[in-house]
């Protein structure tokens, strides 16, 4: 027998950590959010409500939709989304961008749809994942760990990436600051440079002993297809694999050319995955 979908906090956060845990790879923001602010509803842009879904077995599916707007979430099959919609639809709050496993989120999408006058961009993307270390062989020579002196050239790019795939920003520049500033500090963040111009950049979320997932990877349109985005990426994976076991990211179907950089690295596809950004209609 299923419940309906419901409210998730501290009380749950055993529970809900061995439950993502099965999958880390695909859970790393799921699990060092838990970790670094807990599942209570805080107020900074990194706090959320968390949701659960549970049959007899137990939690069957996880969610959380971030005070920035971004949702997230785990199912163990595409039945256990069923009812995540509604769920949202309640709290009121209607997430600005989504990412998770395709078939679930052409569920959450429909759902959605049935209640809202929204459109729905979307792209499909490719979950892949690296063990061990990076293959051998990549030039990092470009590339270096990202300081807190490159910190407006990282919000300067990360913004250009989001208008690019997304037509807008985000998160505003206090919140992306401070995102990024977590990232350098713990050493998940690299450049790449040329003639002392910061041109390239990738960044992780770190959970020490676990996975990192990387996500931000961009190069200035003039610099692609010169090596800079594979040496960046080279050298964040080459010193996060010395904590973690493994790196996982989400790349677009439509772009090949990063496909192949992340393939020459090492990432192995291991899902289909999908962006969804909703907007309202009017």
């Amino acid at each position: 027998m299923r419940d309906r979908y419901v409210r998730l906090d501290d009380r749950n956060r055993e529970e809900t950590l061995a439950f993502i845990s099965r999958r880390p790879e695909l859970n790393i923001i799921l699990l060092n959010n838990i970790q670094m602010f807990g599942m209570d509803q805080g107020e900074s842009p990194f706090h959320g409500d968390y949701f659960g879904l549970r049959d007899d077995s137990g939690l069957i599916a996880v969610g959380v939709l971030f005070n920035l707007g971004s949702l997230f979430f785990y199912a163990v099959e595409d039945e256990a989304i069923e009812g995540m919609a509604e769920y949202l639809l309640d709290l009121g709050r209607v997430p600005s961008f989504m990412n998770g496993n395709a078939s679930h989120m052409v569920k959450i999408v429909e759902g959605l749809r049935g209640g809202l006058d929204y459109s729905f961009g979307s792209f499909l993307t490719d979950q892949m994942v690296l063990h061990g270390p990076a293959r051998e062989g990549v030039d990092t020579a470009c590339a270096r760990p990202s300081r807190m002196s490159d910190l407006a050239s990282l919000a300067e790019l990360q913004v250009a990436l989001e208008e690019e795939l997304f037509g807008r920003a985000s998160m505003d520049d206090v919140s992306l600051r401070e995102l990024l500033s977590w990232q350098v500090r713990k050493g998940a963040a690299s450049v790449a440079e040329h003639e002392g111009v910061v041109v390239s950049k990738a960044e992780a979320t770190l959970l020490k002993g676990t996975g990192a997932h990387v996500g931000g990877v961009y190069t200035k349109p003039a610099f692609r297809g010169q090596g800079f985005g594979t040496a960046c990426m080279g050298d964040l994976c080459s010193r996060v694999l010395g904590e973690v076991d493994l790196v996982a990211l989400s790349v677009d179907k439509d772009d090949p050319s990063a496909g192949r950089l992340y393939q020459k690295i090492g990432f192995e596809k291991i899902d289909d995955w999908m962006v969804v950004t909703p907007r309202p209609s009017t």
